[in-house]
C-alpha cells in the first residue's frame, strides 16, 4: 500500500506538522522573568492603605510586612545595559531589574517591610508585587520556582510533549574543558573554509542534486522516510549539545536534558534559561546559534560524503538524506516566527527578552489606550513581531491543510471505489 503513496507529500505534511504544533514549545527555555513596577499586579491592598501603613508604620505593621531573605545562592550581575541581573544559581532563574528596585530587593530580610515602604518612598502594593515576583522564581529562602500550571487537555498534547530526563551539568562540567579546542578562532576558521567549498560544490552540482532528489523520493518505499526521520534525530540531539557546551563554555548552568515528542517522533531539548544570565550579547547569540552551527557544520561534511562516495550506493543515499535532514532543521530552526532558534536569536540581537509575549501585550496596551512601558527604540520590534506572527500562522495554516487535502484526494482512489456511486459527471 505504502508504494502506491507518494512519499514526498508524506514528508512534507510530517515536516509541516511538526511547525505547526509547536510555536509554544519552550525549547530554549524563556523562563526570564522581567520586573515593571510600574503594573500593580497585586490587588491585596489599596493604594491608600499602602501609603497609610507606609507612612505611619506601626510596630504590628513591621511585624507582618517584614519580609523574607534572598537565598544565599542568589547574585547580582550588573549588565552594561544599565540595569541588574538577579541570577539564581540553584533553580536556574534569572529577573532583570532595575537599580530603584535593586535597592529595595538588597533590604528584604534586613529592615521591615513598613521601613522599606517608608525609606524609599514605595507602596506596600510595589513590595508585594515584589516579593511575589521573588518568590514564584525562587529567589526566597524557603521558596521554588512557580510551576506552569497544567492547562486543559488538548490534542496538541498528544502530538508534542517533553520529558525530563536527567540533569547534564555535572557531566558538561566534565568533558567541556577538554573541547575548549571549538572555540577558537583557528576551528571558526577552518569551518569557514569548510562551509564554503561546500555551499560552492553544492551549487556547481545543482542539477545532480535535483536528479538525486526525485531519485530518492520516487521510490516510495517507506524505509526511506523513515531513515529520514531518524537522521533528523541525531541531527537534532547534535543541535542541542552544540547549546548545552556553549552555554557551559561561558561559564553556565545546564539544569535539564530530555525527550521532546513531535508528532509521536522523539527528539531532545536543551534548558538553557542561565544564558540570560550573560551581560555579554555576543555571548548569548553564540549559545543560541551554536545549534545552527554544529547543523551547518554538518551538512558540510554530508555534501563531501556524497560526492565522494557515488561508488557505494549505500553510503551515497545516506549522505545525501543526511544533507536534506540538515537543510530541513536548519530552515525550521531559523524561523523566528516560532519559538525556535530564530525566535531566540531574534532575541539575543535585539536584547527584547520575553518578545512574543511583549508584543501581544504591546497592541493589547495601545488597543486599551493604557500607558505602554517599553523603551522607544523596542518598540518598532515589538510593533512588527506580532502582525507578522499573525500573518504567518494564517499562511502556515493554509498550507498544512491544501498539503493534507491533496495528499487525501491523491490517494482516496485506492479506498474508495467511485463506481459504486452513482455520481453525475459533466459531458
Amino acid at each position: 500500500m505504502y508504494s502506491q503513496i507518494q512519499i514526498a507529500d508524506i514528508a512534507n505534511v510530517f515536516l509541516c506538522s511538526l511547525q505547526f504544533i509547536t510555536p509554544n514549545i519552550m525549547q530554549n527555555g524563556e523562563k526570564f522573568a522581567r520586573i515593571e513596577s510600574q503594573e500593580k499586579l497585586c490587588p491585596g491592598l489599596t493604594q491608600e492603605e499602602g501609603e497609610s501603613i507606609s507612612k505611619n508604620p506601626s510596630e504590628d505593621s513591621r511585624t507582618i510586612f517584614s519580609g523574607p531573605k534572598l537565598k544565599s545562592t542568589v547574585q547580582w550581575i550588573p549588565h552594561p545595559d544599565g540595569y541588574w541581573i538577579l541570577r539564581n544559581s540553584e533553580c536556574v532563574t534569572c529577573l532583570q531589574v532595575d537599580n530603584s528596585d535593586k535597592e529595595v530587593m538588597s533590604q528584604f530580610g534586613f529592615k521591615p517591610i513598613g521601613d522599606i515602604a517608608s525609606e524609599y518612598d514605595i507602596t506596600l502594593e510595589d513590595l508585594q508585587y515584589l516579593l511575589r515576583m521573588l518568590a514564584e522564581t525562587g529567589m526566597l529562602e524557603g521558596t521554588q520556582p512557580q510551576k506552569t500550571p497544567p492547562n486543559r487537555f488538548n490534542i496538541q498534547q498528544l502530538l508534542s510533549f517533553q520529558i525530563p530526563l536527567f540533569n547534564p551539568d555535572a557531566w558538561l562540567t566534565k568533558h567541556t574543558g577538554k573541547l575548549r579546542w571549538i572555540w577558537t578562532w583557528q576551528l571558526s576558521f577552518f569551518l569557514c573554509v569548510l562551509i564554503g567549498a561546500s555551499l560552492a560544490v553544492w551549487l556547481a552540482l545543482g542539477d545532480e542534486v535535483s536528479a538525486s532528489n526525485q531519485q530518492v523520493w520516487a521510490t516510495g518505499e517507506i524505509t526511506t522516510l523513515l531513515t529520514f526521520v531518524l537522521l533528523i534525530m541525531v541531527v537534532v540531539g547534535l543541535h542541542e549539545l552544540g547549546h548545552a557546551f556553549t552555554l557551559k563554555h561561558y561559564g553556565g548552568i545546564v539544569p535539564e536534558m530530555g525527550l521532546l515528542f513531535l508528532c509521536l517522533i522523539p527528539g531532545c531539548y536543551t534548558d538553557t534559561t542561565d544564558q540570560y544570565s550573560l551581560v555579554r550579547r555576543k555571548q548569548r547569540v553564540f549559545v543560541v546559534a551554536a545549534g545552527v552551527l554544529v547543523q551547518v557544520a554538518i551538512w558540510a561534511l554530508s555534501v563531501w560524503v556524497w560526492v565522494l562516495s557515488k561508488p557505494n550506493p549505500g553510503w551515497h543515499f545516506a549522505s545525501y538524506l543526511l544533507m536534506v535532514a540538515t537543510l530541513v532543521t536548519v530552515v525550521f530552526n531559523l524561523n523566528p516566527l516560532n519559538k525556535f532558534d530564530g525566535y531566540y536569536l531574534l532575541v539575543a540581537l535585539t536584547g527584547i527578552n520575553n518578545l512574543r509575549s511583549r508584543s501581544f501585550q504591546f497592541y493589547a496596551r495601545l488597543l486599551r489606550r493604557e500607558q505602554i512601558w517599553e523603551e522607544p527604540s523596542d518598540c518598532w520590534t515589538l510593533a512588527a513581531y506580532a502582525p507578522f506572527s499573525i500573518a504567518y500562522t494564517v499562511w502556515f495554516v493554509g498550507c498544512l491543510f491544501s498539503a493534507v487535502v491533496r495528499l487525501a484526494v491523491q490517494n482516496m482512489p485506492m479506498f474508495i471505489d467511485f463506481s459504486k456511486f452513482n455520481l453525475p459527471f459533466g459531458s
